[in-house]
């Protein structure tokens, strides 16, 4: 066989070029110096046709060695055929040159076939799938329960796949929409990823044609084609940062890396292993043996124009030790904001690839990192810093660019549509200018009302303004045919909300920070509110400007409107796992009902509660969240909340349930009549809360009273008592002139150190007695000068003596008062069975360095408690094994000025009468 490079298509000589001769059997390895001329290989059997003196008119067989399969055959003289074909063998093409009595006639890609006799057989296989989902639940905190954060949704699912008798494995994929739904709480975009669906054009649409070679490890493709429309991504700082946290698993703090005595050393180790290469030549063998190895061949590949639409909030959190010393939290604290970025990737298109799949990817990816890196002008001019400006200068541009366009084009057609075209530019000009001008203007103002907002510093009306502002942003993305009515119904909305709260702030502003903070917090307090009555009208002025500007820029602009986008679906709702199972969470299918129900506890994702669970009995919705008891009756716009802090006891009597819930006049009582297997669930959900909760009493605290008269040390048959019930009595006579001393302290030592249980009204004493000094303090501390009180009784019902062996305020502005009844040894601080001692202090003046508040300690050689002036989750009650303290009495001032506990210590397990 005698071969040579084809030089051209055009005026080639027969003498020009390098021949070579290959012999029967023979194998020779050859290649193209250069890669600008065709990749066409010409031969024959025959040397003469070579030469100037073959006919010109003989036929010159070639072969496209770039093409995988090209074929061409000559006619020997004895009646047979030569034929050459490009294959590929061990992902090296490979020129084959062969004997026979067949012809092909179509020199272009062909499957190989073994026998004339075997027949492929013909296979369609066909999926579609309404869609396909899929939820992120994170549950890596412990102190949080889990949350669903991300949503994936998948529509219009269509497979094909296909084997045909002429030897092609044919795959279609079609994909209608795409779409992840971002549940971060407190995020600026409901929305991640969004991708426009469109009944005729696919979001996803894939076609791959493989040639079937039965003994090629060659992967041979007649086809590929890829296209992907507008895919539009819309994150903040929080979503970036919390899908970070997510995906990359917590490092070690840099103080713990530092403290690690062989931290040196693991460092060095790992710059030698990743840097060091003792042995470079196998490095490039194996580089070698990669690019070579497991090749591909792509007869025609084609990848559409991507487009993409990137929008980044910037905003400001709260700083968090988790993500400190990270260094992609440090590149996601350094992003600017950007609104609708334009991203715009060409075309990939390459004909006969053959390269093994690393490569072929590397020269992808570098094909779309060039056109990244040429666009970075395009991100900067996205910026939202530059959005007004940008802005008006793109409809004011568009608006140039129809005034001439419009009169020239018309004019190439005649007079009559010269005029029409010089009309039609004019109006575009006009509204370019005025939709420009709209909405460079109302860009400005919401920034400005963003500004004034925060100069307010009121945190409760900064929430609120973001809160509906999200909702309004939803509510618009939804519903794209609004009126003008709609809008300036809004923008009344606007303005009512920030009048509304100035007003508010005048009597409020002043009262709240006195409170917190004394003399300086009602100075500061005035001046909030001075500020917030000018200031909060004008911000609900200006966010009811920018609703009518945006609507007027909207309906006066030639754009079409934006697709209304929103949520598939509401938030997941994950009720908790199991009474001990802590935070984590159970996943179940998805559910309509519960979703719903979460959107109560969230306030419709404004407020930080996480949904446990919830039941519908007859004729109450209960709900269970992490931070409430929620009961919902005849009026679901005021449902009652009730903190797990504030529920003492509760139980299942036949076919009720009886919850007992601390108030400020003593214990109330919520009955509930149901099945009893929906009261199976409303204990359930009590219990996850409630089962090793400090606050939680076995006691029947029911108004008609409880005598204790079984209690071990009680002498006398006792008076039924409510605690608490004192607290709805002003004893004013019975306080009498206060001054600024503890002289009334003192009065009420010698009256309680007489008392004993021998008294049939001891309890009711006791209880009046703690009454009357939390308004002595309130009588004394008045004004600007009011302070913050606690007082804790504890009653011993353990029939052992329990020691006293610290009362102490962590925090306060007074000593600690113990003040015990005649069952207290004083010498050996031990409290006696039956006895009571009441422990009370105030705190100091609030300021704006410290807000007054009140902490008392105490320890026994019982147990151990922190009580604070006002409801907390935070307080804490550990007894000892075998014993139980339990609470007749949390009683709280709703300003936050006192705070009330009754405490019972028993034996665990120990069952009283009521009387």
């Amino acid at each position: 066989i005698y071969c040579r490079q084809k030089l051209s298509e055009e005026g080639l000589s027969r003498d020009d070029g390098f021949v070579w001769t290959l012999d029967s059997g023979e194998s020779i390895g050859f290649g193209f110096d250069d890669p600008e001329m065709p990749h066409i290989l010409q031969w024959t059997s025959d040397t003469s046709r070579f030469t100037s003196e073959a006919s010109p008119t003989t036929p010159m067989p070639d072969v496209e060695v770039d093409a995988m399969g090209s074929r061409s055959t000559i006619a020997l003289s004895d009646g047979s055929e030569l034929t050459s074909e490009i294959q590929a063998q061990q992902s090296t093409k490979v020129i084959l040159f062969s004997e026979g009595t067949a012809s092909i006639e179509n020199p272009n890609l062909q499957p190989q076939i073994d026998d004339e006799d075997d027949e492929i057989v013909a296979i369609t296989l066909r999926i579609d799938l309404s869609g396909i989902a899929m939820s992120v639940i994170d549950n890596m905190s412990d102190n949080d329960p889990g949350r669903e954060i991300l949503f994936l949704t998948t529509e219009g699912w269509h497979v094909n796949f296909s084997q045909s008798r002429e030897g092609f494995h044919e795959m279609e994929l079609r994909l209608k929409a795409l779409q992840v739904d971002n549940f971060i709480f407190d995020t600026e975009h409901p929305i991640l990823i969004y991708c426009p669906s469109n009944e005729d054009i696919p979001f996803l649409h894939l076609s791959v044609v493989r040639s079937i070679q039965e003994h090629s490890e060659t992967l041979v493709f007649s086809y590929c084609a890829l296209r992907i429309t507008l895919i539009e991504i819309c994150g903040d700082r929080k979503t970036a940062e919390t899908i970070a946290q997510f995906l990359h698993p917590l490092r070690k703090a840099r103080e713990e890396e530092q403290n690690d005595e062989n931290w040196i050393s693991a460092l060095t180790l790992k710059m030698k292993t990743r840097y060091s290469r003792p042995n470079r030549l196998k490095d490039i063998e194996k580089n070698v043996h990669t690019a070579n190895s497991g090749r591909i061949y792509l007869e025609k590949l084609h990848l559409h124009p991507i487009r993409l639409s990137l929008t980044f909030t910037q905003e400001g959190l709260e700083w968090n030790p988790v993500t400190e010393g990270l260094m992609i939290f440090q590149l996601i604290r350094g992003m600017a904001s950007i609104a609708d970025a334009p991203l715009i990737f060409t075309s990939f298109v390459v004909s006969h690839a053959f390269e093994s799949p690393q490569t072929l990817l590397g020269i992808i990816s570098a094909h779309y990192s060039s056109q990244l890196s040429s666009q970075i002008l395009t991100i900067l001019g996205s910026l939202v810093i530059l959005k007004a400006p940008a802005d008006i200068l793109s409809n004011v541009g568009t608006g140039i660019k129809d005034f001439f366009y419009e009169p020239i084009n018309g004019l190439v057609h005649g007079p009559a549509e010269f005029l029409e075209g010089l009309e039609s530019g004019t109006s575009s000009l006009a509204r370019g200018v005025f939709t420009g001008l709209v909405r460079g203007t109302a860009s400005v103002t919401e920034l400005v009302s963003h500004n004034l907002a925060n100069l307010t510093s009121d945190d409760v009306f900064i929430d609120e303004r973001n809160a509906y502002q999200k909702k309004l942003m939803q509510a618009l993305r939804v519903d794209a045919s609004r009126t003008i009515q709609d809008s300036l119904l809004v923008a009344g909305t606007c303005v009512a909300k920030g009048f509304r709260s100035g007003a508010n702030g005048i009597f409020e502003q002043p009262s709240i920070y006195a409170s917190r903070h004394g003399t300086a917090g009602l100075v500061k307090g005035v001046g909030k509110a001075f500020v917030g009555a000018i200031v909060k009208p004008v911000v609900g002025v200006g966010d009811a400007a920018v609703v009518v500007m945006n609507h007027v820029s909207e309906t006066t602009s030639d754009k079409s409107i934006a697709i209304a986008k929103s949520n598939k679906r509401l938030r997941r709702a994950l009720p908790c796992a199991s009474v001990k199972s802590g935070n984590n969470v159970k996943l179940i299918p998805y559910d309509e009902k519960s979703a719903q129900v979460q959107q109560i506890v969230t306030g419709r994702e404004t407020e930080d509660d996480a949904y446990l669970g919830h039941v519908q009995i007859p004729s109450h919705l209960i709900i269970a969240s992490d931070q409430f008891l929620w009961i919902i009756g005849d009026d679901p716009i005021n449902p009652r909340r009730v903190r797990w802090a504030e529920i003492s006891r509760f139980g299942i009597y036949g076919y009720s349930m009886k919850i007992d819930v601390f108030s400020g006049q003593g214990p109330r009582s919520f009955t509930f009549e149901s099945s009893l297997k929906d009261l199976a669930v409303l204990f359930g959900l009590l219990s996850m809360k409630m089962e090793n909760s400090s606050h939680c009493t076995d006691l029947d605290l029911s108004l008609r009273g409880t005598s204790y008269s079984n209690l071990p040390g009680i002498k006398a048959i006792q008076a039924g008592h409510v605690f608490g019930s004192v607290n709805r009595h002003t004893h004013t006579e019975a306080i009498g002139p206060t001054q600024l001393n503890d002289e009334f302290i003192k009065r009420c030592y010698t009256r309680v150190n007489r008392m004993g249980s021998f008294m049939p009204n001891f309890f009711q004493l006791l209880d009046l007695e703690v009454w009357l000094l939390i308004c002595s303090v309130g009588q004394m501390f008045t004004g600007l000068s009011s302070r913050r009180c606690i007082a804790v009784g504890i009653i011993n019902g353990s029939g052992e003596p329990i020691q006293v062996k610290r009362v102490k305020l962590v925090q306060g502005g007074s000593p600690c008062y113990t003040i015990p009844t005649i069952e207290y040894n004083k010498n050996q601080g031990v409290l006696h069975p039956g006895g009571a001692i009441i422990c009370f202090g105030w705190g100091a003046i609030p300021s704006l360095l410290q807000p007054g508040n009140v902490l008392i300690n105490i320890e026994t050689n019982l147990f151990v408690t922190d009580l604070t002036d006002s409801i907390s989750q935070s307080t804490v009650t550990q007894a000892l094994p075998s014993w139980q303290v339990s609470f007749l009495e949390k009683s709280y001032d709703e300003s936050g000025w006192w705070a009330k506990y009754w405490m019972l210590v028993q034996k665990e397990k120990t069952i009283l009468s009521a009387s």
